[in-house]
């Protein structure tokens, strides 16, 4: 006759197999949280591949950053149509975006992700979402193809849009554009951004440079007040800058001094330029001889001296010395 569990073993088991699950459970947890997060990344990183492709293919890469959106890459085929956040298993906002600055060291990558998670685009679709940066010089190139054959509005307005200045790109700010034929109407929103520096400059040439911080200066040490250079500031944008300049230059002591410009535009976008100045002393102090007097005391000749130094090569007592320190 076989002997079954008694209840208190049944306990026993089904507790040994509550305290497994409830250590395991964390562990499996972020195992699996971990696996999603780094396939996310790696979404994330095809996205950004998608983006370079399309950027080359249509030579967008020239003066300034740009910015690409999911909705752009799925309509031109750079991107499949269903991607999917795997750590929610949401479908990646059509207006997320992948910010390409160009610079010397190589391009910089920025994925941020959007909030239109409703909004489903794709080929054929006719709804899109672009980014373009900021210019003072650069015209709005339209991405839809055969536009004479519809008409624009903007913004809502009822007024069908005559010109090709619709974007303005000198001017950050959205806008709403509907493109209307007698078939077929295409909504498009269009985002003017501006993510670039302003950049500083020097008025006139500095040592031989407009560039700011372009190579060390030096002064001569004097008694006259520095004025820092005159530095002008430019921008992609339409806004009115100021440069912030400070200086901690003193002409009268040698040393290693710095001159700081600044500034910033209304999108947040900030520079800071350092000039490094070296003040040196190399000229030697004048000695003047006022007069002899022509009694003699303790056979020693009188003789009154005035002595001065440009830079600060005299005693703090303002005394000279002419035997190396030893006396004064």
């Amino acid at each position: 006759m076989k002997k079954g569990f008694t209840i208190v073993e049944l306990i026993i088991v089904f507790v040994l197999l509550s305290l497994i699950a409830l250590f395991t459970y964390p562990v499996v947890t972020k195992t699996i949280r971990n696996r999603n997060e780094d396939l996310y990344k790696i979404q994330v990183q095809n996205i950004k591949e998608a983006a370079l492709s399309y950027i080359n293919k249509n030579s967008l890469l020239k003066d300034g950053p740009v910015i690409v959106t999911v909705c752009q890459l799925k309509q031109n085929g750079f991107l499949e149509e269903d991607i999917k956040d795997p750590r929610d298993k949401s479908y990646i906002a059509d207006d997320s975006k992948v910010t390409v600055i160009p610079s010397e060291e190589g391009n910089e990558f920025i994925f941020t992700e959007g909030e239109n998670k409703s909004n489903y685009c794709g080929v054929g679709s006719t709804t899109i979402f672009e980014y373009v940066e900021a210019s003072q010089t650069g015209r709005y190139i339209e991405t839809v193809e055969n536009i004479s054959n519809y008409k624009i509005y903007v913004n809502n307005s009822s007024e069908e849009y005559i010109g090709t200045d619709y974007v303005k790109m000198n001017q950050v700010g959205t806008y709403f554009i509907e493109y209307k034929s007698s078939s077929k109407t295409i909504q498009k929103y269009v985002y003017v951004i501006d993510t670039t520096s302003p950049k500083l400059t020097y008025k006139e040439k500095v040592n031989g440079s407009k560039k700011i911080g372009n190579s060390v200066i030096t002064l001569e040490a004097s008694n006259s007040l520095f004025i820092p250079y005159e530095a002008i500031v430019t921008d992609n944008s339409s806004d009115e800058i100021d440069i912030k300049i400070t200086s901690n230059v003193n002409t009268k002591i040698p040393g290693t001094y710095y001159i700081n410009y600044s500034a910033s535009d209304s999108s947040g976008n900030k520079v800071l330029k350092t000039q490094t100045i070296e003040v040196v002393d190399t000229t030697s102090p004048t000695v003047t001889i006022n007069g002899i007097n022509n009694e003699v005391t303790y056979s020693s000749l009188m003789i009154s001296v005035e002595a001065n130094d440009t830079g600060s090569g005299l005693h703090p007592n303002g005394a000279y010395s002419f035997d190396g320190g030893k006396t004064y």
